[in-house]
């Protein structure tokens, strides 16, 4: 972490007739040079070809963001959120694989700690989270499709959640949001009351012999296995981003201004460093189907 930050670098970057504000920003948590020269796609002749599509990933699968040079200068600027970047790095290659659950794997993945072992190359899993132009803190996979989620920048996502007919096993979900996340700030007695309330649909992903993912009454229950799910996941990135990062990556600033009548009123009231004191209220309804593939005859 730089202790004096990185706004001179930005502003640099921003100045730079050369440099287009959509550019990504990536920060890498080895030298530069290093990941540079692991940067070798596989399926990609041109480079910045690699580049295009690695950021475009993040609408649908969630676990990076399409960040900017302009979104971060933006923020940095913002009295209202604060600024985030794509968090690089190179895959271990003694890292081995850990036979842990699906589940498990979605929330710690992150960049410079995939459970993948071999050659050595660059990946972009996560999130750079700043408070002004200070790295605070970092996402990892899950956490970064959280953020993806209450942006609305994710088309369409996997995840495991528990299955509830069967204990330490795990069901494959394909979750489609329904429409944006409503989002609602109010301020009580002096601190931020954020609700967020999600809506999607879903189809199972993963089939298991003798299961009957065509009984209503089983349908209900893996629906409620995902709301249950999403609404953990959710509450405690929230709460990380607050207590932990105090960082409002999100932006829910931009929503709470509503609550005073000038723009001094809200300056006055340091959104960004009562953010810390915010307490959330997440829900979450799911409708899950079966494949389309199966149909009762």
């Amino acid at each position: 972490m730089q202790a004096d930050g990185i706004s001179d670098e930005i502003y640099t970057l921003v100045n730079n007739t050369q440099i287009r504000p959509s550019t990504n920003i990536v920060i890498s948590k080895t030298t530069a040079r290093y990941y540079l020269e692991q940067s070798k796609p596989l399926f990609e002749n041109l480079i910045t070809k690699y580049y295009e599509v690695f950021s475009a990933s993040s609408s649908y699968s969630g676990f990076t963001s399409n960040a900017t040079v302009g979104d971060f200068f933006n923020s940095l600027i913002c009295q209202s959120c604060e600024p985030y970047a794509i968090l690089g790095g190179v895959t271990n290659t003694s890292t081995k694989y850990s036979g842990a659950t699906n589940s498990e794997n979605d929330s710690s993945t992150k960049s410079n700690s995939s459970s993948l072992s071999g050659q050595s190359t660059a990946e972009n899993t996560g999130l750079a989270v700043f408070k002004d132009d200070v790295l605070v803190g970092e996402l990892n996979s899950i956490e970064t499709l959280c953020f993806s989620i209450i942006r609305n920048n994710v088309d369409g996502f996997l995840i495991s959640v528990p299955n509830p007919n069967k204990s330490n096993s795990y069901i494959d979900l394909h979750v489609t949001p329904l429409t944006s996340p409503d989002v609602d700030v109010n301020i009580l007695n002096g601190s931020p009351y954020i609700k967020l309330n999600c809506t999607f649909t879903g189809r199972i992903y993963s089939m298991e012999e003798n299961a009957d993912y065509l009984d209503s009454n089983t349908l209900e229950q893996i629906s409620n296995s995902c709301n249950s799910y999403l609404e953990s996941i959710l509450s405690e990135y929230l709460y990380k981003t607050s207590k932990s990062l105090n960082s409002d990556i999100n932006g829910f600033g931009k929503i709470a201004r509503k609550n005073f009548l000038t723009l001094d009123e809200f300056y006055d009231y340091n959104w960004k460093e009562n953010y810390k004191d915010a307490f959330f209220n997440v829900t979450v309804d799911s409708s899950i189907r079966s494949s389309s593939l199966l149909t009762e005859s």
